[in-house]
């Protein structure tokens, strides 16, 4: 009866620490996102085609997604589909962001659980989770 006990105690603590692993890319970036606004030197620039912006954080630690500008009255991308990854600074809410095309890392903040800030040179952009 013993055993049968133990064997009992061994499969419910493996289960529930499987379930805590298979659970730790639950992450509130992963998602779709669309730009709100965009404030640069400190004046609003959001347009309509600006908010028409979206990007993609997958549960693998990728992202990819497109801004749209006005161009000629049209809403067109910027550069096209932007690709690459994502790691979130330890514990904190802050993430970094490599994009392929670039050079540099992009940081962002999550505020909540569908907004992030991401605050590059003059320009402050909010994106809201869809």
């Amino acid at each position: 009866m013993k055993k049968f006990i133990y064997f009992l105690l061994i499969i419910h603590f493996t289960s529930c620490s499987n379930e805590s692993q298979e659970n730790s890319n639950d992450d509130q970036i992963i998602g779709k996102w669309q730009l709100f606004n965009s404030i640069e030197s400190g004046i609003d620039v959001t347009n309509n085609c600006l908010k028409k912006s979206e990007f993609t954080f997958t549960d693998n630690n990728k992202i990819n997604g497109e801004v749209i500008i006005e161009n000629n009255n049209n809403c067109v991308s910027d550069d096209g589909l932007q690709t690459g990854s994502w790691s979130r600074n330890g514990t904190s809410n802050n993430y970094n962001i490599f994009f392929s095309s670039r050079s540099n890392v992009l940081e962002i903040t999550l505020i909540n659980d569908h907004t992030f800030i991401a605050n590059e040179d003059d320009v402050i952009t909010t994106y809201k989770k869809l």
